[in-house]
């Protein structure tokens, strides 16, 4: 459920999992890497539109950030595909830049001054959450398991899968999924993704990527009150850069920290592989 009783309409608990699904897999997908695939998605949505629709069951504050951000892509239809792409690609690279390192790290790891074994450990605290749902990243992956579209990703499964249990009356597969979704963004997403967001709202205001960051604050504000939990602060100091310890951080989750400062990024949806039934 999302924010307070007064700021929505009561709703069917397993149609507001699905509309939460539904928004963590339109973050996840649209914090990668820009591809044309991506673009026809967004701005040419078909049968399968990335964006859920605004909804009773979701705040007035989420319903009008989905709007805005909807607002910019309908804006951007109307121009070339190669241009809107151009544009894309070169709004990405001088917010997070080539590497695990620019204006706008999209890494949780990026966040807090951290020793090596902490992040370690931090890398393989997400790799048991994702192997504990039969989740892994595959050999393919470019991305360590701790970026922004990776963690968004994990919870839009959790939440359609709290969905499916919910109609299916799994009530106790419901409450875990559930339980699961409340520690993954106390421990994860919730302490670092709102200084994520403020880095990128202040550095692109107005466009495409700067009401993409709205969207996912406003959405982490409203679960951090329907969940009781902290939200983190939108500053956190940024970790000093090392190349070598960039290269030394493992977690046994694919190569995740193998070459890191060398990786495009480019993870996608199909990177979260299912090792077992996902409903």
């Amino acid at each position: 459920m999302f924010g307070p009783p007064s700021t929505r309409t009561p709703s069917d608990p397993a149609a507001d999992a699905e509309n939460r699904a539904r928004l963590y897999a339109l973050l996840a997908n649209a914090w990668r890497h820009p591809e044309h695939a991506l673009l026809e998605a967004l701005l040419d949505p078909g049968d399968e539109p990335l964006f859920p629709a605004p909804a009773e069951g979701l705040t007035e504050s989420l319903n009008a950030a989905i709007r805005a951000l909807m607002e910019e892509c309908h804006r951007l239809r109307g121009l070339p595909r190669a241009d809107v792409l151009t544009r894309f690609l070169a709004d990405y690279a001088r917010l997070f830049g080539h590497a695990v390192r620019g204006n706008c790290p999209p890494y949780e790891l990026e966040y807090g001054r951290s020793e090596i074994v902490q992040q370690t450990a931090e890398l393989a605290d997400l790799s048991g959450f994702y192997s504990a749902f039969g989740l892994e990243l595959t050999d393919s992956a470019f991305e360590r398991g701790d970026h922004v579209s990776v963690e968004c990703e994990f919870l839009g499964i959790l939440c359609a899968k709290q969905a499916w249990s919910l109609r299916e009356r799994q009530a106790e597969a419901a409450e875990a999924c559930w339980d699961t979704q409340r520690l993954f963004l106390r421990d994860h997403l919730a302490r670092w993704l709102p200084a994520l967001a403020h880095r990128v709202a202040t550095a692109d205001t107005g466009g495409f990527y700067g009401r993409l960051a709205a969207l996912a604050l406003t959405l982490i504000q409203c679960e951090c009150r329907s969940f009781g939990i902290p939200l983190g602060p939108q500053w956190l100091e940024l970790r000093p850069v090392d190349p070598d310890v960039d290269a030394a951080i493992g977690c046994d989750i694919g190569e995740c920290g193998v070459g890191a400062t060398e990786r495009l990024v480019q993870l996608g949806a199909e990177n979260l592989a299912p090792t077992g039934p996902v409903p």
